[in-house]
């Protein structure tokens, strides 16, 4: 059992994000990203799922701290805008994965997380070749 940690400062979405993940892997959500940084630590999550807009800090930021400590870790970007230019850049920045809210195909959803956990299975950001 894998250890996920979901950064959103939505309680709706974390509790959304706990009930279609539970079961197989341990979920630990965070409201404030402040509070995510203070208790993250190389090695301690196989996957973090990380909203994009939140107030104070965004999580571009976040993501670039998480980066300062662990290297390794997939981080999947969670957001309500769906258009490619946001996508284009997460996907540019390193994130792993990009995924729209709400969550409309919740099996999918469910699947392509899981498959991240421990290691990206998405290939490689191409610098020279948009986002699909």
């Amino acid at each position: 059992m894998a250890c996920v940690a979901v950064v959103d400062d939505s309680e709706d979405t974390l509790e959304l994000l706990e009930i279609i993940l539970k079961g197989h892997h341990q979920i630990i959500s965070f409201s404030d990203p402040y509070k995510f940084l203070e208790e993250f630590a190389s090695g301690i999550f196989a996957l973090i799922l990380l909203d994009i807009s939140m107030p104070e800090m965004n999580g571009y930021e976040v993501f670039r701290r998480i980066r300062e400590i662990d290297s390794d870790v997939p981080v999947c970007a969670l957001t309500a805008a769906a258009g490619p230019a946001e996508k284009e850049r997460a996907l540019r920045e390193g994130f792993c994965d990009y995924f729209v809210k709400p969550f409309l195909d919740i099996n999918r959803f469910r699947q392509t997380v899981y498959s991240h956990i421990g290691e990206c299975s998405n290939p490689p950001y191409d610098h020279d070749r948009p986002a699909a």
